[in-house]
C-alpha cells in the first residue's frame, strides 16, 4: 500500500501447523525489509493460517493473536479484534507514515541546478544543419506532400502483413476477443507485393453486376494505419493489368472539405470532377467528350434544337452552346454525366475514393458517410469510403451507419512503426546519395567567444552496394 509491502500472508495446508507458516511469513517480511534502511521496516505485519487456526502479529515478534478459524464469524469478538489490527484503514495509515518518512523535505529539480525556469523558457536558435535536411526528410515523412506518394508506394511501402510471429499471435487473440461483438462482416485486407484479393474481388463483382444504385465499400482502420497510402498503392501497383485498363479513378480529399458537410453536395461533385481530371488522361474540354458526357441532356432537348434549326441553324447552334456551358457550370450535372459516360458509354468501371475522411471529427465522419451514399446513388459508381474503425464499431448499428449493416467492410491494420521509419530513412539516404555531392562540408557556429575557432565538419556519402 502506498508503494510499500506492509502485510505478508502465508497460507498452509490443513495438515501443516500454522506456526510454521507464521515463521516463514516472518522470514519473507525480513527479506523484504532488507531492501530499506537499517531502522526502516515497512513490511511490519504477518498473518498465517492453515484453515483451522490463524496467527497474526509483527514480523519481529511472537503472534499477537491466535484465533480459531471457525470462531471468525460475523459479529464475533475474535473477528472484530482481528479487523481492528489489520483492516484496510489501519494498513493504509501505517503505509502513509512510511511514505512520510522516505519523502525528502526539500526537493531539487535538475533544471534548478542549470538556471531554473529561465532555462526552460529559453529558446535555442534554429539549427541550420537541420534546416538543410528538413526538406529532404519531409519529402518522405510528411503526409501533406502527395507528390512523392508514388515513390513511397513503389520503394518504401510497408504492408501490415509484415509483422513478427509474436505480433501475429497477439493480433489473432484480439480478433477472437472482438469477434463476439462484431455482428457485421469485417475482412482484413491482405496486400502483398503485387495484389490484394479482397478489393479486386469486390471491384470485379461490381463490374459484373453493375448495381443500379452503385456500391459503397468502407475501408476502416485507426488514424495513421495507412488507408490512404494503401488505396493509392492499390491503384498504382496492386491492380491486375486487366482491371487497370478498364478502371477510372477519382480521389476526393476531405482535408479540403468545408467545415459543415450537411450541404456539401456541390463541393463533393466539384472535387470529384477535379480529381477525375487529375487521375485520367481523358480531355474533358474536347467537344466529342463533352457531347458524350451530356448526351442524355442533349437527347432531351433534341426536338427543340431540331425545330429551331429548321428556321435558324445559327440560333440552334447558339442555344446548344449555351446549354453546354450551363451544364459545365453545374458540378452535380457534370459528375453524373461523367459517370454515365464511363459506366454506360465506355463500359468501364468508375471508382470514387473519399480520402482522409478518418481525419474528420465524429460528426464530420457521419456526414461524410451520408454524402457518400448520396454520391453513390447519383453516379451509380463504386465508392470507397475511408473511416476510422472506432467510429464504425460504435455507430454501425445506429443511423446513418445502420444502412450499411449488411455490407462487407475492409479493415487495414497499421504496420510496425519502426519498419515504416526504417524504410523511409533508407529512401531518404538513397535520395541524398543521388542528389548530394560526394564531399560535403558544414560549418557550425561556436558557442563561445572568438578565442575558440569555429568548427568545420567534412563528411562524404559512401554507398556500399
Amino acid at each position: 500500500m502506498r508503494g510499500f509491502p506492509v502485510l505478508v500472508v502465508e497460507a498452509k495446508a490443513p495438515d501443516v501447523p500454522a506456526e510454521i507458516g507464521y515463521r516463514e511469513a516472518c522470514l519473507y517480511a525480513r527479506h523484504l525489509n532488507q531492501a530499506y534502511a537499517a531502522d526502516f521496516n515497512p513490511c511490519r505485519f504477518v498473518l498465517a493460517t492453515n484453515g483451522h487456526s490463524l496467527l497474526f502479529g509483527c514480523w519481529d515478534s511472537a503472534p499477537l493473536e491466535t484465533l480459531s478459524v471457525p470462531n471468525l464469524r460475523l459479529g464475533s469478538r475474535d473477528l472484530e479484534d482481528l479487523r481492528k489490527r489489520c483492516h484496510a484503514g489501519a494498513l493504509d495509515a501505517y503505509a502513509m507514515e512510511c511514505l512520510k518518512r522516505v519523502r525528502s523535505e526539500r526537493t531539487t529539480y535538475p533544471y534548478d541546478l542549470a538556471g531554473g525556469a529561465a532555462l526552460l523558457k529559453a529558446r535555442r536558435p534554429v539549427n541550420t544543419f537541420a534546416a538543410d535536411l528538413s526538406p529532404i526528410l519531409s519529402r518522405y515523412f510528411s503526409s501533406s506532400t502527395p507528390d512523392n506518394s508514388l515513390e513511397i508506394i513503389e520503394r518504401a511501402y510497408v504492408s501490415s502483413a509484415e509483422v513478427t510471429e509474436y505480433d501475429r499471435i497477439l493480433e489473432s487473440l484480439l480478433k477472437e476477443t472482438l469477434s463476439g461483438r462484431n455482428d457485421s462482416i469485417v475482412r482484413e485486407l491482405e496486400p502483398s507485393r503485387h495484389a490484394e484479393p479482397h478489393v479486386t474481388q469486390a471491384i470485379s463483382d461490381f463490374d459484373q453486376s453493375r448495381p443500379i444504385g452503385g456500391q459503397l465499400q468502407i475501408v476502416q482502420g485507426a488514424v495513421g494505419s495507412g488507408k490512404s497510402l494503401f488505396t493509392r498503392r492499390y491503384k498504382e501497383v496492386l491492380q491486375s493489368p486487366v482491371l487497370a485498363k478498364q478502371t477510372r479513378w477519382s480521389f476526393v480529399d476531405f482535408n479540403a472539405s468545408p467545415p459543415n458537410l450537411s450541404q456539401a453536395e456541390k463541393w463533393l461533385c466539384s472535387s470529384f470532377v477535379e480529381g477525375f481530371q487529375r487521375e485520367n488522361s481523358l480531355d474533358l474540354s474536347s467537344e466529342s467528350v463533352l457531347r458524350s458526357i451530356y448526351s442524355r441532356n442533349i437527347l432531351k432537348r433534341r426536338a427543340i434544337y431540331k425545330e429551331l434549326a429548321a428556321t435558324s441553324p445559327e440560333q440552334a447552334a447558339i442555344l446548344r452552346a449555351q446549354d453546354m456551358s450551363k451544364w459545365q457550370d453545374d458540378p452535380e450535372e457534370t459528375a453524373r454525366g461523367i459517370a454515365e459516360y464511363i459506366l454506360g458509354g465506355r463500359k468501364e468501371i468508375l471508382i470514387a475514393v473519399m480520402d482522409n475522411v478518418d481525419r474528420l471529427d465524429l460528426e464530420g465522419q457521419l456526414q461524410a458517410f451520408q454524402l457518400a451514399l448520396w454520391f453513390m446513388k447519383l453516379t451509380r459508381s463504386f465508392v470507397i469510403l475511408q473511416m476510422r474503425d472506432e467510429t464504425y464499431e460504435r455507430y454501425k448499428n445506429r443511423p446513418p451507419l445502420d444502412t450499411f449493416r449488411t455490407g462487407i467492410s475492409f479493415h487495414i491494420s497499421p504496420p510496425r512503426f519502426i519498419d515504416v521509419v526504417k524504410k523511409r530513412l533508407e529512401l531518404s539516404i538513397q535520395y541524398l546519395q543521388a542528389q548530394a555531392q560526394n564531399r560535403q562540408s558544414y560549418q557550425i557556429e561556436s558557442e563561445s567567444e572568438s578565442h575558440i575557432p569555429n568548427l568545420i565538419w567534412n563528411f562524404s556519402f559512401t554507398s556500399y552496394m
